[in-house]
């Protein structure tokens, strides 16, 4: 059985998150404004500095910490009370740190729902600024936290099939984190033959998100084709930052909004999404390949298991080993050189995310699981 019924225009929901900024794709764009306008009532609690919150959304601020250990302890007792004096109905929680703070208040006969947005204890045994001999000790405490959510909570939002099976929780629902119909609905004045060779990576700049690598195959592409790579996201190191981009084949745009986003993905002809086999990135679902779908144009992809079967199902791209820089630059070269196959996969992964592969389609288990 889902929560108990009621109309969504009584059901107060409070969105809770100590961590993401107000307006993160997942929590606000996506979750907060479908349920707003399917006639729930949406207070959202998350660090941001807007005066001006749309889709009737109602947004409660907070300073949030600066660093890990004040977030830890600190932010999730301010949440915890903002979250009480909106005394809701359904209480949604983004972050692992307001497990503790929904404990709370299922002791206080609410209904606390969990969204996993990752395989948390796989990502505590890959960050790099926990001490190696201490990944193991935090991975259990992550462990044990998840199973109290497990244990404790209404239902448990999952975002992958792989974050799903650590939970038993019988409501827990999988909702993956596809793109918005909406934001992919007009067409690129730009016809896909008369683009530029131009190659795109959107998304964190970093050598485990396989930026050296994508760089090297663009300069061991022949001059002929006259190649371009437009990168776009933050550099986490600024010494890496420089080396990439003295590269003059690589243009980089820094950190765009949703349209400029739009924009640069209808001038190019190919998408990249060449991650490192990290314990988080083999069992995700990348958002920016699947708005490289949405977008029309074909997809050079990590060969993992689960992208895989997506890259291949869908017929939308080439997969690679993503520490091979001659692999990666073959891909490239053949989608280049064969346009019109190149262009049937982006036709291919644009039909897929119209019918199958997009955001209308994932709420639908969220909102069974409010209803």
């Amino acid at each position: 059985m889902g929560l108990q019924k009621k109309e969504h225009s009584n059901v107060v929901v409070a969105q809770l998150s100590s961590v993401h900024p107000w307006d993160d794709i997942r929590i606000f764009w996506k979750e907060c404004c479908s349920l707003a306008k399917e006639g729930f009532v949406v207070h959202l609690v998350a660090r941001g500095d807007t005066k001006e919150v749309p889709n009737q959304v109602i947004l409660h601020k907070f300073e949030g910490c600066k660093g890990r250990l004040q977030r830890l302890f600190r932010s999730g007792e301010q949440v915890y009370q903002i979250a009480m004096d909106l005394d809701a109905d359904i209480y949604h929680l983004h972050d692992p740190e307001l497990i503790k703070c929904g404990i709370r208040l299922k002791k206080l006969g609410k209904k606390v729902i969990y969204d996993a947005h990752e395989d948390l204890p796989a990502q505590v045994m890959a960050k790099g600024y926990i001490p190696r001999p201490f990944r193991k000790i935090v991975a259990f405490w992550a462990k044990h936290l998840l199973l109290k959510a497990d244990r404790s909570f209404d239902g448990i939002v999952a975002a992958t099939p792989e974050i799903a099976k650590r939970f038993s929780n019988r409501n827990t629902v999988i909702v993956r984190n596809y793109p918005l119909l909406s934001e992919f609905q007009t067409e690129p004045l730009l016809s896909y033959e008369k683009r530029p060779n131009r190659i795109v990576y959107i998304g964190g700049l970093s050598e485990k998100r396989g930026i050296r690598e994508i760089t090297n195959a663009i300069s061991a592409l022949p001059d002929d084709l006259s190649v371009r790579l437009d990168l776009a996201g933050s550099f986490g190191n600024s010494d890496l930052k420089d080396q990439i981009l003295q590269n003059n084949k690589v243009q980089f745009h820094g950190f765009l909004n949703r349209a400029e986003i739009q924009k640069l993905l209808s001038e190019v002809k190919i998408g990249l999404v060449v991650l490192h086999p990290t314990p988080n990135h083999i069992k995700s679902l990348p958002i920016k390949m699947f708005e490289y779908m949405a977008a029309g144009i074909p997809v050079i992809a990590s060969d993992f298991p689960l992208w895989r079967e997506i890259v291949t199902a869908y017929d939308c791209g080439l997969l690679v080993d993503p520490y091979n820089v001659e692999d990666i630059a073959k891909a490239m070269d053949f989608l280049l050189r064969n346009p019109e196959r190149a262009k049937e996969m982006g036709h291919n992964g644009k039909k897929a995310f119209q019918t199958v592969i997009n955001w209308e389609v994932e709420f639908q288990q969220l909102l069974r699981l409010y209803s």
